[in-house]
């Protein structure tokens, strides 16, 4: 396998950051799960059997996550990285978006994500920092040259007939 020439660039580690919180997130959530399962099964053990029995799912699935989590272990070995440093070719689609959380026209927090569009038609999508988003997609554009980037309906469509349609010199969107 070869690596990319641009591969190595102050934003690997931004991006390696990303997903060490992404995977901290399920790590918290596997815990989050399976204690709130133990908790249902200590509450409700002879008192209820529906609530037991939904502890005992809460707490396989927290397992199933965990067991997720300790395979992964290190941003390094996730499908997201690992396909950006050996196969770039396989990404043929980045976007990001913004989502702004506003109860009542009231704005409380923004959140930025990047999605990556795989030519397998598999997407991922991780949560970034606002002030990072521009360095991160300038090194992508240079990791990733057959890609394309910026989200609109027309390339939704293209991508949803065929992904291949989205390599970058195919068609001009």
């Amino acid at each position: 396998m070869q690596v990319n020439k641009f591969f190595d660039h102050p934003a690997k580690d931004i991006f390696k950051a990303v997903l060490g919180r992404e995977l901290k997130k399920l790590l918290i959530t596997a815990i989050g799960v399976f204690t709130t399962g133990l908790l249902l099964v200590i509450l409700f053990l002879f008192s209820n059997i529906w609530f037991s029995g939904l502890g005992v799912a809460l707490m396989l699935v927290g397992t199933y996550l965990f067991v997720v989590w300790s395979q992964i272990g290190v941003p390094e070995n996730t499908s997201l990285y690992k396909t950006i440093k050996f196969t770039p070719e396989e990404v043929v689609w980045i976007y990001s978006l913004q989502m702004k959380v506003m109860p009542f026209g009231v704005q409380m927090f923004n959140r930025t994500y990047l999605t990556f569009k795989l030519l397998s038609g598999k997407e991922e999508t991780v949560q970034i920092p606002k002030e990072k988003e521009l360095v991160l997609e300038n090194w992508l554009k240079r990791l990733l040259p057959n890609a394309t980037f910026g989200y609109s309906h027309e390339k939704a469509s293209a991508y949803n007939k065929d992904p291949r349609q989205l390599k970058r010199g195919l068609h001009d969107f």
